[in-house]
């Protein structure tokens, strides 16, 4: 946690020693969480990588799937319960990271009197939006990351029951963080990665309702292709040999 606020840190005085050269509405106190939350994106995917691969490859070299399945535990129940503990550790760092935002981003940049995402002011009505209404607006579209986010991570649950390999499932998250926005034409709109970055975004456009309903489709699609594929090796997996 503490790299997250160092690299929040890092990024404002950057952005504070480049200022002259920014578009006329600078970034300030209320805008920046939207800001911090794509610049943690990679941080959060490794965290993810990291919690997974130890709460499954590694349990399974200690034996701990030995201890929790010789119990009156279904394998069902087991993965329900690693799946909610992956969802909880984004809730926590997604509100994590946004909360400090605040802080490092007003005690640096000041409050400021309206929100601005990517040098532009947001409007709603021919009005400004600040204050409440842009923290309103901001946690909803943190909260939206939340999603896409837990689609991938049910991805590399899958790989790292599948490998059952520490570094093959955080080197894989690491790999399609960086090669899968380099994807080109329609199979964008399909990568989890490429949602992943473009899904908040779309809460802040209030014209995006038809993009919204497709990426949560696509996104639920992951989630019960690759909690299904687990379920199923899961079950067929002695783990208590």
């Amino acid at each position: 946690m503490g790299v997250m606020i160092a690299v929040q840190l890092v990024n404002i005085l950057q952005y504070q020693a480049d200022r002259g050269e920014q578009a006329a509405y600078l970034l300030n106190g209320q805008s920046y969480p939207l800001e911090a939350l794509a610049e943690s994106s990679l941080f959060i995917i490794m965290f993810q990588a990291i919690f997974i691969a130890e709460s499954i490859a590694e349990e399974y070299k200690r034996g701990t799937f030995k201890l929790v399945l010789l119990r009156p535990v279904t394998r069902i129940q087991f993965l329900i319960a690693k799946s909610a503990g992956v969802l909880v550790c984004i809730c926590f760092m997604v509100v994590f990271t946004t909360l400090t935002a605040y802080g490092t981003g007003f005690f640096f940049l000041g409050w400021g009197e309206q929100l601005v995402v990517q040098g532009e002011p947001l409007f709603s009505e021919g009005a400004s939006i600040y204050g409440g209404e842009g923290i309103v607006l901001t946690y909803t579209a943190a909260f939206a990351y939340i999603l896409p986010v837990f689609g991938f991570a049910m991805l590399l649950m899958f790989i790292a029951l599948l490998s059952l390999n520490v570094g093959i499932t955080i080197g894989t998250a690491l790999a399609l963080f960086i090669f899968a926005p380099l994807l080109n034409g329609e199979i964008t709109a399909y990568s989890i990665v490429h949602i992943m970055n473009a899904f908040p975004a779309l809460f802040i456009n209030q014209e995006a309702s038809r993009e919204i309903l497709f990426d949560t489709g696509v996104i639920f699609v992951y989630i019960v292709i690759f909690y299904i594929g687990s379920l199923i090796f899961i079950k067929k997996k002695d783990v208590l040999l």
